[in-house]
């Protein structure tokens, strides 16, 4: 008998695995061998957070076989027009199946249908079974499936923000429950399946019918009563909305040869997990992993040794003696510049990737900080964003022209149309280095050394860019780009430093005596348009100039 506290979180793997391909560069994600990796890591660690999140009881991943379905063999043209699946995508998909299970998880197809079938079908079994139930799907579609018992977790960007799309939600967003989203679907068309709507209707009107006839088959069956040329349109594509209407339906009732029992989470098997890890390089994976399965589920070889840091806080002077014997030094800071001003208070060094030394820059003396300024001039320095660090640490005395690398600027090279470029994300893409958050669980800046943590985390930081510079560094060579990097990138980050703080002379009066002569310009011509016209109008109304164009002028009417 079920209990009150099992749910059952069912996964589009397809769905999901094709938003990680592209939400992670193909090109930041392969192993030694070549083997591609974005999707499989975009998709264990959408996984991997979901499980932590959500606690299911049961859990199966759901993929799909092929294009050859009953929806097929009905409109050849189904889905067709899609492009091409790029040719590292579908390797990596058997990929994801054996980790999957290899995580005690159940891998669900059915030939003959798609992914969506048996979502449904095992939605129905855990809503019998008692059960809440979680359907994760980047295809609408699944909206239909939402009741009191059911959630769509939908993927509003990549595979990690998630909407929960509760009944009442979709409602809200697209004013009809989610069984008459089926037939919106069917009115509005879906371009992603290849099946067409009627043609200029929308969300809103599609709605609206809805609304008023119950659903879609009392629109059709009121389809005379509909007026206007969108009344016409509907008429003249009903059997087009009728077989949306079949196709887009997701199936309930597939034998897929299981119960809901089956899809109780298993233990899984830790030593292919492990191995799986292994061939796949990935390290940070493995320990965020060990985490929901525990400290055995994935042997420490596959995640990788521990990263030991030894964190020290330090006043300046003390600083200064341990940076002497460091030629090479990563700086990181709490530093922050807007609007002209900078405030920095926390800087940690670290001259090797297990040691940091941390100082609080507000206790230290105005010679102090001089003397960390020429300390810090005569070594090499690598930091991340560091023009706004420099920006920052000038409000304070702390003068640093030079810098030697830039992990931000590096991996933007690397990858320009990247969405982040935060160094814990570039340091878990790179290095497989996790790193906390500079900011506290608050959102706010910690802008003290009383609570070790605060300490930890910037030498965390620090000791960490030596690494994920080191590997940007290379990457850079591989891709011919030192020079780009080296003599003309980072040389330019202390001249643009400089610009900024120094800003821009503005000519105030000068930008008066040009704000009154446009006055003037716009006011005589206001004059000769209401001259034509015969009448002033608002000319900033586009109703207002509809009218007077059209109706007064009798100008051509155009689109």
């Amino acid at each position: 008998m079920t209990q009150v506290n099992e749910s059952l979180l069912l996964i589009d793997g397809h769905s999901l695995a094709y938003r990680a391909f592209h939400a992670l560069p193909v090109e930041n994600f392969s192993t030694s061998t070549g083997q591609s990796t974005n999707a499989i890591y975009g998709f264990i660690s959408m996984l991997i957070n979901v499980l932590r999140d959500e606690s299911p009881s049961h859990v199966a991943v759901a993929f799909d076989l092929g294009r050859q379905t009953f929806r097929l063999e009905e409109y050849p043209e189904y889905k067709a027009g899609r492009a091409k699946t790029p040719p590292e995508f579908h390797p990596q998909i058997d990929l994801i199946k054996d980790i999957v299970v290899a995580m005690g998880i159940t891998v669900v197809t059915k030939e003959g249908f798609e992914a969506d079938d048996a979502l449904a079908t095992m939605a129905r079994m855990g809503t019998e079974a008692g059960a809440q139930v979680e359907v994760m799907s980047g295809d609408k579609d699944s909206f239909q499936l939402s009741n009191d018992s059911v959630t769509i977790l939908y993927p509003k960007r990549g595979v990690s923000d998630l909407n929960r799309m509760t009944p009442a939600a979709i409602e809200e967003k697209y004013a009809v429950t989610p069984v008459n989203y089926r037939g919106l679907a069917a009115l509005v068309g879906e371009k992603a399946d290849n099946l067409p709507g009627v043609p200029g209707v929308g969300d809103k009107t599609a709605a609206k019918w809805l609304a008023a006839y119950g659903d879609l088959p009392g629109v059709l069956e009121n389809a005379d009563a509909i007026k206007g040329k969108v009344g016409e349109k509907l008429r003249d594509h009903i059997s087009e909305v009728e077989r949306n209407f079949r196709l887009n339906r997701l199936l309930d009732d597939v034998d897929l040869g299981l119960t809901y029992a089956d899809l109780k989470w298993g233990e899984g098997d830790p030593s292919e997990l492990s191995s799986l890890f292994d061939q796949l390089e990935f390290q940070a994976l493995g320990k965020r992993l060990s985490a929901i399965f525990g400290e055995e589920a994935v042997p420490e070889e596959a995640s990788g040794p521990a990263r030991e840091v030894s964190v020290e806080t330090l006043d300046v002077p003390a600083l200064l003696e341990k940076m002497a014997d460091s030629d090479v030094l990563a700086l990181d800071s709490d530093a922050r510049y807007e609007l002209g001003h900078g405030d920095v208070r926390i800087l940690a060094v670290s001259g090797a990737p297990d040691e940091a030394w941390v100082v609080d820059l507000a206790e230290a003396g105005e010679a102090d900080v001089s003397k960390l300024s020429s300390a810090l001039r005569s070594k090499t320095l690598i930091l991340h964003s560091s023009k706004t660090q420099i920006k920052a640490w000038r409000s304070l005395g702390l003068d640093v022209d030079d810098v030697a690398g830039d992990t931000a600027l590096a991996a933007y090279l690397l990858v320009p149309d990247q969405r982040s470029y935060e160094l814990q994300q570039i340091a878990l893409e790179r290095a497989g280095i996790e790193l906390s958050d500079a900011e506290s669980d608050s959102g706010q800046l910690a802008l003290d050394l009383e609570s070790d943590q605060t300490a930890q985390t910037h030498g965390h930081r620090a000791a960490a860019l030596l690494e994920v510079h080191d590997i940007l560094a290379a990457k850079i060579d591989e891709a011919n780009m030192s020079q780009v990097y080296r003599d003309i990138e980072l040389p330019l980050v202390p001249v643009l430093a400089r610009m900024e703080l120094a800003g821009i002379a503005v000519d105030e009066a000068g930008l008066s005596g040009l704000i009154d002569e446009f006055t003037k310009q716009a006011n005589a011509s206001a004059e000769l348009a209401y001259e034509a016209i015969g009448h002033e109008v608002n000319l900033g109304s586009p109703k207002q100039l509809q009218t007077v164009l059209f109706d007064e002028l009798d100008m051509p009417k155009t689109k």
